[in-house]
């Protein structure tokens, strides 16, 4: 834990050099952990950008390929990273997911699957829904905004919106029709925060 705030607290002022960086929002994250956080995807720093605003930390998604450099292994695993198969419904990787948040960490998982080319919102897969359900947390959605260079300076954006209750979601089961309508709930609140919709 100590490790973890050290190494946020570098990469924010890091990232306030080289952008026009700010955090909105942090009063409306909860104490602790064990919820999962769910941000757009414009950016390969999105995962830094939003684990620096936030104390507790959070076990990640991360794409399988990205466990085939070397290199980065020691750093994914250090960030509590585990591989998914995004090509296919990787349910191991769903219940590791889930395990996670039952062990006190923060979940973040972008919704979406993969970066937007175009900055607009995705639709979503369900996984998010999925891990909702099987681990009964609330979802906290965050919007990251980025905007064209001012002074070769990019504005950076990370809004961190009000905690959806796990009851709000109403997954009862493991119904298609409920899945897709909790899935569509939680981009509607990441739209509204990343002013996509």
């Amino acid at each position: 834990m100590f490790f973890y705030g050290i190494i946020r607290w570098i990469v924010l002022i890091y990232f306030k050099l080289i952008y026009n960086f700010k955090l909105e929002g942090r009063q409306r994250l909860p104490q602790g952990g064990g919820y999962i956080i769910a941000p757009n995807h414009l950016h390969w720093a999105d995962p830094l950008f939003v684990a620096v605003g936030i104390r507790c930390p959070s076990s990640y998604m991360a794409k399988e390929s990205l466990f085939k450099i070397k290199p980065l292994v020691p750093l994914i695993k250090a960030f509590h990273a585990f591989p998914v198969k995004r090509e296919q419904s990787d349910r191991s990787a769903l219940m590791t997911a889930v395990s996670f948040i039952s062990r006190g960490y923060n979940l973040t998982i972008f919704p979406e699957g993969t970066r937007s080319k175009d900055g607009r919102l995705g639709r979503g897969k369900s996984g998010v829904a999925f891990i909702a359900s099987e681990s009964g947390a609330d979802v906290i959605p965050v919007g990251i905004r980025i905007e064209k260079k001012k002074w070769h300076r990019k504005y950076v954006t990370v809004e961190y919106g009000s905690p959806i209750p796990n009851s709000e979601l109403k997954i009862t089961g493991m119904s298609a029709s409920q899945m897709r309508k909790a899935r569509d709930l939680i981009m509607q609140r990441i739209g509204e925060l990343s002013r996509n919709v």
